[in-house]
C-alpha cells in the first residue's frame, strides 16, 4: 500500500503503482523502520503483552524509545547529511516526535508545517487527514503522514493520490537527488 503513495509522489497515478515501481529504481526508494521493534499499536503495555523483553533484554517501551534516541536517530541523522536526499517520508501521526527528534535539528515540532488534506469522493472518508512537512538543510523535505491502511489514516487510493500529489507539489520547489522513506 506504501508503494501506491511512493507512487503519486513519483507522478503515477496510484492505480499504475505496479508499473511505477518497475520504474523506479533501488537507489531511489530506501524502506526502513525508525523503531525496528514492530507493534500493532503504540501503547506502551504492548510492551509486556507481547514479552519483549524477553526477545530484546530491554525491560520498557521508554528504555526503548531512549536507546533509539541515542543509538538510532544519530545514525539516521548522519545518513541524512552525508546523503541529502531529496525527501524523508514518515508514515505514523502518533510518532510525531519522534520523527521530529530523529531528523530535525530543534528536535520539536513547532517549525513544521501542517496541511490537512480530506477525501472529498468519500463520505467514509471525509475527515482531514493532517500532512506536516518542513525543509532539513535546504534539500530534504521531511514529510509526516497518517499510517498508510488504518480507519484514519490513507486508507483509500484517493487519499494516496492526494497525499502523494501534495508531497510531489511540495517536492518541485526544493532540490535533492533520492528519496529515503521510513514508516
Amino acid at each position: 500500500i506504501s508503494a501506491k503513495l511512493i507512487a503519486a509522489i513519483k507522478g503515477y497515478e496510484v492505480s499504475r503503482y505496479s508499473e511505477a515501481a518497475q520504474q523506479i529504481s533501488d537507489t531511489e526508494v530506501f524502506k526502513l523502520n525508525l523503531l525496528p521493534v514492530s507493534m500493532p499499536g503504540t501503547d506502551a503495555g504492548l510492551w509486556d503483552k507481547y514479552q519483549v523483553t524477553e526477545v530484546t533484554g530491554i525491560a520498557t517501551k521508554q528504555e526503548y524509545l531512549e536507546l533509539c534516541r541515542q543509538h538510532r536517530f544519530p545514525f539516521f541523522r548522519q545518513q541524512l547529511n552525508q546523503r541529502s536526499p531529496q525527501l524523508v517520508l514518515c508514515v505514523g501521526t502518533k510518532h510525531l516526535n519522534e520523527f521530529a527528534a530523529c531528523y530535525s535539528e530543534d528536535g520539536g515540532i513547532d517549525s513544521f508545517q501542517c496541511e490537512q488534506i480530506v477525501d472529498e469522493q468519500s463520505s467514509a472518508n471525509n475527515r482531514p487527514r493532517p500532512l506536516y512537512w518542513k525543509w532539513l538543510n535546504g534539500k530534504t523535505l521531511l514529510a509526516i503522514t497518517p499510517f498508510v491502511q488504518w480507519p484514519n489514516g490513507l486508507n483509500s487510493d484517493n487519499l494516496r493520490q492526494k497525499f502523494g500529489d501534495r508531497i510531489r507539489e511540495i517536492m518541485n520547489t526544493g532540490a535533492g537527488k533520492q528519496a529515503l522513506v521510513i514508516d
